[in-house]
């Protein structure tokens, strides 16, 4: 993970150039943005956003030569392919019973940085686990990568995957698992209306 220092002020354009007014000081840049980033809020406010340096540019990870696979599916109308179709009518939907899981094999190595998930609110898998298969082990057993808290929420949520062990960061991956170990769901049925994964492809 790439973290950058930033600091951003707020000024009122009907007065004119103000003191800047410190908001946030550090944080995290997670796409390649233009290097200042101009944006209003309301009529009056100007927020300018700076940092030093840039950010690495991430892409989506999920192709047509993507593998999905799942735990279970709840008939054949909520299937996996709806979890990529981009279309918000659709979705996947487990069968009863908990532990859950969403499994993608890439067709080359990549290194996972961020999830976007969008639950139906009362079907959200509440407790995850992300589990990797790295390239070259010649174990192939997943190993723990990092741990995600979904809200019960209908709205898409974004989770920036952060590894728990430092040997793991930047590792490169074949396959990675989201293992749903709590559902809001009284019976441990998880709804995914859309699924997207994002990080980079080592050339």
């Amino acid at each position: 993970m790439h973290r950058h220092a930033f600091s951003s002020f707020a000024c009122n354009l009907a007065d004119g150039p103000s003191e800047p007014l410190p908001i946030l000081v550090l944080g995290v840049i997670s796409q390649n943005l233009p290097r200042n980033r101009i944006a209003r809020s309301g009529k009056q406010t100007l927020s300018v956003v700076w940092w030093e340096g840039m950010a690495e540019e991430w892409q989506s990870l999920i192709s047509a030569d993507t593998k999905i696979k799942v735990s279970s599916t709840l008939d054949k109308s909520v299937g996996k392919k709806y979890l990529t179709d981009g279309s918000p009518e659709t979705c996947w939907t487990s069968q009863q019973g908990i532990p859950q899981y969403i499994q993608l094999s890439f067709p080359s190595p990549v290194i996972p940085k961020r999830v976007e998930l969008t639950f139906q609110g009362g079907f959200v898998g509440t407790r995850c686990s992300v589990e990797v298969l790295p390239v070259g082990d010649t174990e192939r057993r997943w190993r723990s990568f990092a741990r995600i808290f979904p809200e019960d929420v209908n709205r898409k949520q974004t989770f920036d995957i952060t590894p728990e062990a430092q040997e793991t960061v930047d590792h490169r991956i074949e396959s990675i698992k989201l293992v749903f170990e709590e559902s809001s769901d009284f019976f441990g049925r998880v709804t995914v209306y859309d699924l997207q994964m994002l990080g980079t492809v080592p050339s």
